[in-house]
């Protein structure tokens, strides 16, 4: 029973995945996650897709044989590829860093009733994190 549950999930995603053109698809093979599909100018069909975390878009020629990945500006010099990633892609992500941002703990260093407050997003291993700290001391 639990196969068959299993397989139902799946057909959605192999379903998209068997649409996807022949030139969308050699993107895909990169690593770039298609997470959809969205009307472009020029009688092109665009791709979302996240690489690595990025966002990035690809646009199938009007002829189906040709993908090309890369940001779309409009005659006034408008990047439209980036205002639907921002808006699918990093707002989403940052709402959801910001909720678990809130659920987190501080690490207190130094005096709480400190005449100036920091907060310092460090990474324990970055050679450059642990000179600020140092640099940063005596409180």
């Amino acid at each position: 029973m639990l196969k068959k549950i299993l397989l139902l999930a799946l057909l959605p995603a192999t379903a998209f995945a068997e649409e996807l053109p022949a030139p969308v698809k050699a993107i895909e093979k990169q690593g770039i996650t298609i997470i959809k599909t969205f009307d472009a100018p020029g009688g092109m069909k665009g791709y979302l897709g996240k690489y690595q975390d990025m966002g990035v878009t690809i646009y199938l020629t009007p002829d189906g044989k040709h993908a090309i990945s890369g940001y779309m500006y409009n005659e006034k010099g408008e990047n439209l590829s980036n205002t639907l990633i921002e808006k699918e892609i990093y707002a989403p992500a940052g709402r959801e860093m910001w909720q678990r941002m809130e659920q987190s703990h501080w690490l207190l260093d130094g005096k709480k009733d400190a005449p100036v407050i920091v907060y310092v997003f460090a990474d324990p291993f970055c050679p450059y994190c642990k000179q600020f700290w140092q640099q940063a001391r005596p409180w």
